[in-house]
């Protein structure tokens, strides 16, 4: 019988690693589900082909990227806030992915929610799941949800991720350049504006008749 490789998140968040006999990849996922756990990543031992091939049965016809939709901002900003919350307060990824499928009305990002949670079952990353559907989460959401997987502060950047949504939807276009809050440059928070120069610090005031002028 097949031997599987994998990894799940039992019901306290905790990582847990293992192998598990069955005769197929489906059969794999559910009996590791009967174990109470979460699985997050799963292959058939000696044969990283053969479990990719059959991790793409197990989700049905394989979803070409690109597809779901745009979101309005509020709405992004509301999953990502609810997305954080569930993080910090230690549930496993997928269970929280399944939760916020539940709570979303019908409509595009129900559906996305529902596919990256299949896909996070069946191995993605959180951000290379999302990544398939980039018309609902763009560039600088999937790489600030990277950067938050590789560090373990995801909690943290879908925080930030959250004011900064937050503030693009509250902010007039004109003003957006000056008034959006710094997310995080090369993975590390983005340095302050420089001081002022000792120079200009010191320099005296301008006499009133030149100001005149």
């Amino acid at each position: 019988m097949p031997t599987y490789h994998y990894e799940a998140m039992d019901s306290k968040g905790q990582e847990v690693k293992d192998v598990i006999e069955a005769l197929s990849n489906e059969e794999a996922i559910s009996k590791i589900r009967n174990l109470g756990y979460f699985p997050t990543k799963i292959r058939e031992k000696g044969s990283r082909r053969r479990a990719k091939s059959e991790s793409a049965k197990a989700k049905g016809p394989q979803r070409p990227r690109g597809t779901g939709g745009k979101v309005k901002v509020k709405i992004l900003t509301q999953f990502t806030r609810q997305l954080s919350t569930l993080q910090d307060a230690g549930l496993p990824i997928l269970r929280s992915l399944r939760i916020l499928e539940q709570q979303q009305k019908p409509g595009t990002l129900k559906n996305v929610c529902r596919a990256v949670g299949d896909d996070v079952e069946s191995g993605a990353t959180l951000s290379e799941a999302m990544a398939r559907y980039p018309k609902t989460f763009n560039n600088l959401y999937t790489n600030m949800v990277s950067a938050g997987e590789a560090g373990g502060v995801l909690d943290l950047i879908l925080n930030r991720l959250e004011l900064f949504y937050w503030t693009l939807d509250n902010t007039p276009y004109h003003s957006r350049r000056i008034r959006l809050p710094r997310l995080y440059c090369a993975g590390k928070p983005c340095p302050p504006p420089p001081a002022p120069s000792p120079a200009l610090r010191s320099a005296p005031a301008m006499p009133a008749t030149v100001a005149a002028i």
